[in-house]
């Protein structure tokens, strides 16, 4: 879309548009007297500077499908990646697009779609991750030189609502342990005092533990979807963390109860690279499953939801519609409700552990934001600034540098009312 702006100096305009980069450019044969001009002289070169000639298009007429097969497998991401982007594109891009001829597609036609995604119920973040994958399959198309420009551009998706972090207190999480094996509690609170991810966490081994120098070396992750080991956490960025002294014990403690392993039982995806059992594996030394501790574990002692007679208070309980069928037969009356934990603490995920640790550090006032970001393993800190608010040492330098500046002028505690009034008039003058 071309545009015109005003050029302060002299009272011209300039015509403005963008080529099929997506880069901002401006318009020949200016700057014009008049706005019109401008955006005339705009309208013609971005339409000059998006429409390919015909000997560098390769073909016009693929479909989007025949396109993603050509482009799906040639993605720079991670295998997880791949596969939940199958779904979404299987599920809500394949039945609208799939048939349809990508140089046809209009930024009209991707709006009403995406409005129908947002339409049928779907979450605002999961349209934003449906929208991505169509819209990264268009700029490969540009640069691929199948279309002349991409119609993923100035779409609105739906907004998304600010999520709402939860910071726990210590007597909290000391409540949730409470309720859980030694095993799991421990897991627990080591997660609560390094502000480790899921897959960091179980995938954590025994030879990346340094007890005796108090830190941790996240090295390896867990991949819950392709299940296997990677050698480099989320941003590919390795780190590493300080422990706390009662941590430091606790997983000394903790070491001591596990059996003697030289490896796990996981595949890695680096052949070989394997030196030491799991710091918290599960019962045939492989790594801890998250959907039988969030059930089992986390949920039994801060409550979840689940299936089950309907209308009985007391009797078995489910974690899938499914089960519950088969359990208690095809024809039972079955409902879906909230089963309260036993630690009294709700609302509450195993994710909020990481924000709890972000917030501990945060709020003590003695570790900067920076720094936060580092031990998180955050790629950018902009990720980091949700928990800015929780930090309360950089009001108080602007609070102390303009106490500073008022001292010299504020009257003294012996002055009377009356120089009291006076003062501060002064003050509010001088100021």
């Amino acid at each position: 879309m071309a545009w015109a702006e005003k050029i302060p100096s002299s009272g011209r305009w300039r015509g403005l548009y963008r080529d099929a980069a997506g880069r901002k450019r401006t318009a020949p044969d200016g700057p014009f007297t008049r706005r019109s001009e401008a955006l005339r002289a705009a309208a013609a070169a971005e339409d000059t500077a998006r429409r390919l000639p015909a000997h560098q298009v390769r073909t016009g007429k693929l479909t989007w499908g025949q396109w993603a097969d050509i482009w799906w497998d040639k993605r720079p991401v991670e295998p997880s990646t791949l596969l939940r982007d199958r779904s979404r594109r299987e599920c809500h891009i394949e039945p609208r697009w799939g048939n349809v001829r990508i140089d046809t597609i209009t930024t009209e036609d991707v709006q009403d779609w995406v409005d129908g995604l947002a339409a049928s119920g779907l979450s605002p973040s999961t349209v934003a991750r449906i929208y991505t994958v169509f819209s990264s399959s268009m700029t490969a198309a540009v640069r691929a030189k199948r279309i002349a420009v991409s119609p993923c551009q100035h779409i609105t998706l739906p907004r998304q609502p600010p999520a709402d972090e939860r910071y726990l207190t210590w007597d909290e999480v000391k409540a949730i342990t409470h309720f859980m094996p030694e095993h799991y509690a421990t897991l627990v609170w080591t997660m609560v005092g390094t502000g480790l991810r899921w897959g960091e966490a179980v995938g954590l081994h025994r030879h990346r533990l340094h007890l005796d120098a108090g830190r941790i070396d996240v090295h390896e992750v867990w991949d819950q979807t392709t299940r296997e080991v990677k050698p480099y956490p989320k941003g590919r960025t390795k780190r590493s963390v300080p422990l706390p002294d009662w941590l430091v014990a606790r997983l000394d403690d903790h070491i001591r109860t596990l059996p003697p392993a030289t490896s796990c039982t996981e595949r890695h995806r680096q052949r070989d690279q394997c030196r030491s059992g799991l710091v918290f594996p599960a019962r045939n030394r492989g790594v801890l499953d998250y959907d039988h501790f969030r059930w089992k574990i986390w949920g039994r002692s801060v409550g979840r939801w689940v299936w089950c007679a309907a209308g009985e208070e007391e009797g078995p309980v489910f974690r899938t519609r499914g089960l519950a069928r088969q359990y208690l037969g095809p024809d039972a009356k079955i409902e879906r409700r909230w089963q309260p934990g036993l630690s009294g603490v709700e609302d509450v995920t195993v994710h909020d552990l990481r924000h709890t640790y972000a917030s501990w550090l945060l709020q003590s006032g003695r570790v900067s934001i920076e720094q936060v970001s580092e031990l998180l393993g955050h790629k950018s800190i902009a990720t980091t600034h949700r928990y800015a608010h929780l930090a309360d040492t950089h009001w108080a330098g602007v609070v102390a540098a303009l106490e500073d500046q008022s001292a010299p002028h504020l009257p003294h505690s012996d002055h009377n009312h009356s120089g009291n009034d006076h003062n501060v008039a002064h003050f509010r003058r001088s100021g």
